[in-house]
């Protein structure tokens, strides 16, 4: 499923919550760029830490 589809088509579960805290709605918005800044800085201390033998 798409990200435009999950979002114009959330599940009756979150359609309810998004009804009851409209506020939340925008986290979805923010989900996949703060996942690959998150994703990208673990990779990136990974590689810079020394392997242990």
């Amino acid at each position: 499923m798409s990200r435009c589809s999950s979002l114009s088509h959330p599940t009756p579960t979150l359609a309810a919550l998004y009804e009851k805290v409209p506020e939340w709605g925008h986290v979805a918005l923010d989900f996949t760029p703060r996942l690959k800044l998150l994703l990208g800085a673990l990779a990136t201390g990974l590689a810079a830490t020394p392997a242990h033998s």
